[in-house]
């Protein structure tokens, strides 16, 4: 699960990416995957994705998702972080191990543009709604959704996983402005937390200080 919003731009982009790549070039021959992006809407990685911000006051968004076979599903933004889909959602299906799969998740990797709009709840219960469940759930950002009860959401997705059995491992790219929600999600998931730091070195982060940052080391 990526997070694909304009905030990764830059250096964080770069390491998205190589993280991700090299994440799915382990993949062992056998395995199933699924890759889930999102912005303000969550989709299936291969989808076309339209956002538009409709004011710079309110954030109000909407957004377009359109599957290889050309079904759309609308979204729309109430915020630049609270995102709902106006009717159903899309259901990740999983890809199994094959070279083909490996070679066109890693050119997807690479062409999908960021877009507009941070929101994590709608890619997570995408993810732990896939059939069968995921054994382990990687979750990529370096974003906090300002404006939305961190505490509670962490508190009922992290209960939802625990409930289905599902680990939820929380990966940020370079100092995050969530490390404390992230690493709540995490153990609430019998995850762990890691940054992925300037540079490409990462490092698992046990505990974060009380203004939010990250206790070092």
């Amino acid at each position: 699960m990526i997070d694909y919003s304009g905030s990764m731009h830059g250096e964080r982009e770069q390491l998205m990416r190589a993280e991700l790549s090299k994440s799915v070039e382990g993949l062992a021959p056998g395995s199933q995957f699924a890759m889930i992006f999102f912005s303000g809407p969550a989709w299936v990685a291969g989808d076309k994705v339209k956002v538009k911000r409709l004011s710079k006051d309110t954030g109000e968004g909407t957004g377009v998702v359109t599957t290889p076979r050309g079904r759309d599903y609308d979204w729309e933004g109430a915020g630049a972080c609270e995102w709902t889909p106006k009717r159903s959602v899309e259901k990740a299906s999983w890809l199994r191990y094959s070279a083909k799969a490996i070679k066109e998740s890693l050119e997807i990797i690479q062409s999908t543009p960021l877009s507009y709009g941070t929101d994590w709840e709608n890619p997570l219960k995408m993810a732990m709604a896939m059939e069968p469940p995921p054994q382990i759930i990687f979750f990529m950002t370096d974003g906090l959704m300002n404006g939305r009860d961190m505490e509670k959401l962490t508190r009922e997705l992290g209960g939802e996983a625990k409930k289905k059995n599902i680990v939820i491992n929380t990966v940020a790219l370079m100092e995050p402005k969530a490390a404390s929600h992230m690493l709540d999600l995490a153990k609430r998931a019998d995850g762990v937390f890691t940054v992925v730091e300037s540079g490409g070195v990462s490092r698992q982060v046990k505990r974060v200080e009380r203004d939010g940052k990250i206790k070092k080391k």
